[in-house]
């Protein structure tokens, strides 16, 4: 998940200062970011959110749509 972040950054800056074409570099980080996204709501945010108490479950709910919106 932290490599994930760091390579959606990355190509996000690269195709921003012009390292890089912008569309390529902006699908690839998009695709990173949806790498994020499933592993938390599909992988093991979903798993670990599931043990803990209604209250830790609503903060990360919150959490979810933060990133996603």
């Amino acid at each position: 998940l932290f490599f994930g972040s760091l390579l959606m950054l990355g190509f996000g800056y690269a195709g921003e200062s012009g390292l890089m074409p912008a569309l390529p570099a902006f699908i690839i980080g998009v695709l990173f970011w949806i790498y994020m996204i499933y592993t938390l709501w599909m992988g093991e945010g979903k798993e670990a959110v599931l043990t803990t108490s209604p209250s830790v479950q609503t903060a990360y709910s919150t959490m979810m749509w933060i990133i996603i919106v």
